[in-house]
Formats: C-alpha cells, structure tokens, sequence
C-alpha cells in the first residue's frame, strides 16, 4: 500500500486520539478537523502539526512503530519551468528517538515518501506541477519522543 492523504474519517477517531499527537505547547490534539496522511499496511502516520507564529518552525509529526518523530519543516509555492507550481518542502530538522536510531533510513525513505504525497490535490487538478522533499542531514538524537516512548 501507499500513503493517502484524507481527512481523519470517523471510524479513523479511535486510532488518532490513541497515538498521543500533541501540539507545540504539549497539548493532547483529538480527532477534529484535523487531515492526515497514513500507510496503514506499515503502520506510518504523518501529521501536520503547524507553528504558532509565523518566525517560528512548522512542525510535522511522524508516527511510526509507537515513536513520534518530530519534524521541523518549512512548504513554500514556486513557479515551475511549466507554468505551473511546485510544492517544496524543505525538512530542516528531524527529532529522532533513540529508540528508532537502528532503522534510521528506512524511516527517511518513509518520510520522503510521506511528503511527496498531494496533500492538498492540487497537482491532479493541475495547478500544481509537482512536490519536491528536499531532506536535511541534521537529525537530532533526543532520549524519547513527547509521549515517553
């Protein structure tokens, strides 16, 4: 299977509120109005998160074999050779738990994977050209992710 990006449908509820999301202030964040995007055969969410001021870093979330990797990123709009618009996000830091160290690039290729997909549809209703990851080679070890894991 592949990563879909949708909104958090109802029999969706249970398994988001149990991952222990949380927004940049350590709040639990609940199933509400809230998109994602999910591979449940590898059992891999990515969330967005958001900031909460402009200068600020924009967070992602990754979910992955019960850790959460936390993702500071930044998505900007730029014009293609095409005419058309390239999504382009730029991951400047990942917070990796040391318990997911051993399978640290298998869990990139996830994410990569994750980012590339049409967040939002615009590329299939054209008006985009495409979405370019550009990854970063800063990963920061910490201890735990926010929930203890």
């Amino acid at each position: 299977m592949a990563f879909v990006y949708e909104e958090v449908k109802e029999e969706d509820y249970n398994l988001f509120d149990s991952l222990g999301w949380k927004n940049v202030f350590e709040e639990c964040l609940r199933h509400h109005g809230y998109d994602w995007c999910k591979d449940t055969e590898r059992d891999a969410y990515l969330l967005v998160i958001g900031s909460f001021r402009d200068e600020t870093p924009f967070f992602c979330d990754f979910w992955y074999k019960h850790r959460i990797v936390r993702i500071d990123t930044k998505r900007r709009i730029a014009e293609a050779e095409n005419g058309l618009w390239d999504v382009i996000w730029n991951i400047n830091c990942l917070y990796l738990p040391q318990s997911l160290c051993e399978e640290q690039q298998e869990l990139l290729q996830l994410i990569e994977e994750a980012f590339r997909v049409d967040d939002e549809g615009l590329i299939s209703k054209h008006c985009y050209g495409k979405t370019i990851v550009n990854m970063t080679n800063h990963i920061e070890i910490i201890e735990k992710d926010y929930n203890g894991n």
